[in-house]
C-alpha cells in the first residue's frame, strides 16, 4: 500500500503475491484489505480495466466463502472498491444495484468525514459523467455539505468536496457558484499545501469558462493545469 501513490504496478504486483498467501491460508482478514487495494490500482491508474473482471469473480468467491461480518473499516473498503470494479467494468452486473445500495447506505450513516468524502468519489463520477443522474449527485453532495462536517472539515475533503461541487454546478449552468467552488478548493490546497486535485479542479474551470464563452479566463486555467 505505501508504494501505490508512486509506483502503481509495483504495489500491484505486492498485492496480488500477498493476496495468493492470504488465499492459501484461508486468512480473509488479509483477503478483503489485499483485494481492495488491487482493485484501488486499477481505479487510480484509470486505464485497461478489463483486468477488474477477475477480481469481481474473486470478490463473489470470497463472499461465498467467508461471509463473516467485516470490521467497518475493512468493509467500508470493500464496498467502495467493489462498487467500482463494477462501475467502470460490469454496470450490467445482477448485483450492481445491490452494491451500489450498500454504498449509499455507508455515505449516509459514516461519521468519519474523510472516509465518506473519499469513498464518495466513485458514485458522484457514477452519476454525475457516467449515467446523468443529477439528482443523485446533488443528494450526495448534500450529505457531504453537512453542518458537522463544514464545522471541522478535512482539508483534503474539503477540496475534493469543491471540485465535486463546481463539476455539479457546471453541469446544471451555474456560472457562479461553479468558479467560487473551484476558488475555494484551491485557496484550501494553497493554505494547506495540498496540491493533488489542482489539476481536477482547474479542468473544472476551463469547462465552465469555455462553455461561458469566457475564453480568455478559459486558457489562464489551462495555462495552470499545463504547469
Amino acid at each position: 500500500m505505501s508504494r501505490m501513490p508512486f509506483d502503481l504496478i509495483e504495489s500491484r504486483t505486492i498485492l496480488e503475491q500477498a493476496y495468493q498467501a492470504f488465499k492459501q491460508q484461508k486468512d480473509a482478514a488479509g483477503l478483503y484489505p489485499a483485494w481492495s487495494g488491487i482493485v484501488n490500482t486499477y481505479t487510480y491508474e484509470w486505464g485497461d480495466m478489463s483486468p477488474l473482471d477477475r477480481w469481481i469473480a474473486e470478490m463473489e468467491g470470497l463472499t461465498a466463502e467467508y461471509p463473516e461480518i467485516l470490521p467497518p473499516e475493512i468493509e467500508a473498503q470493500v464496498i467502495s472498491n467493489m462498487f467500482s470494479a463494477l462501475m467502470y467494468r460490469q454496470p450490467k452486473h445482477s448485483q450492481f444495484r445491490a452494491w451500489e445500495q450498500k454504498m449509499l447506505r455507508l455515505i449516509s450513516t459514516s461519521t468519519d468525514l474523510r472516509l465518506r468524502t473519499m469513498i464518495s468519489i466513485h458514485p458522484l463520477f457514477y452519476y454525475s459523467w457516467m449515467t446523468g443522474d443529477l439528482k443523485k449527485c446533488a443528494y450526495l453532495l448534500d450529505i457531504l455539505r453537512s453542518g458537522s462536517y463544514l464545522q471541522t472539515p478535512d482539508p483534503l475533503s474539503l477540496i475534493v468536496l469543491r471540485c465535486f461541487e463546481g463539476g455539479y454546478y457546471w453541469l446544471i449552468a451555474e456560472q457562479d457558484k461553479c468558479l467560487n467552488a473551484v476558488h475555494e478548493g484551491l485557496k484550501t490546497g494553497k493554505e494547506h499545501g495540498i496540491h493533488a486535485w489542482d489539476m481536477m479542479l482547474l479542468a473544472v474551470g476551463v469547462k465552465m469558462n469555455t462553455t461561458s464563452a469566457n475564453l480568455k479566463d478559459a486558457q489562464a486555467f489551462a495555462d495552470k493545469m499545463k504547469a
